[in-house]
């Protein structure tokens, strides 16, 4: 069985010292430990975290950084780089490369990640990749569901909203045994 590879959204911008750079961390020590490969665009904050926190366990990270973006300089921990010309294929290249996606906090380019991801689920419903937003930020969405704005239950459905990365892990672990014939 091959390995399932999870991509980390989030801010590259956070410092080491903010609480949600300790988040990703302890999410990329727990997703290494648990065989899963991470997938990340390459740069600080969420990104580089949860990076760190794999490699702390030994665990596989493919980062995928923009030229685009004109920053040649990205974290130090992934155990594979592949680059992309533009931003587009930045994020087509994180959702292809990837079983799986979790989001935490994060800015724009992590709100185009989630929606890409969304989308892409919503479209493709046989055998949708698993999308978790992880954290309290991520409640102000599910307003678009209560004013019927993401009107189908089946929308939500392709989504978990959760604080536990417990669930997280629960989640992810009935998704790929449901999809891969009851192996992960």
């Amino acid at each position: 069985m091959k390995k399932k590879w999870i991509a980390v959204f989030g801010s590259g911008r956070i410092e080491s010292d903010h609480p949600i750079y300790r988040t990703a961390y302890e999410v990329g020590e727990i997703l290494a430990r648990e065989g899963y490969g991470i997938v990340n665009g390459g740069y600080g904050g969420v990104m580089e975290a949860v990076a760190k926190g794999a490699q702390k366990e030994n665990g596989a990270v493919r980062s995928v950084p923009c030229r685009e973006f004109g920053r040649p300089n990205i974290h130090p921990y992934a155990t594979e780089v592949i680059w992309t010309m533009t931003y587009e294929d930045r994020i087509r290249t994180l959702i292809q490369l990837s079983d799986g996606y979790i989001a935490l906090p994060g800015g724009i380019g992590t709100l185009a990640e989630v929606f890409y991801a969304w989308s892409l689920a919503q479209v493709h419903r046989e055998a949708p990749k698993p999308l978790v937003l992880y954290g309290h930020w991520w409640d102000d969405l599910m307003e678009c569901f209560r004013t019927k704005l993401i009107g189908f239950e089946s929308d939500k459905e392709l989504i978990l909203f959760t604080h536990s990365f417990e669930t997280v892990l629960q989640w992810l672990e009935k998704h790929f045994k449901l999809h891969t014939g009851g192996r992960v």
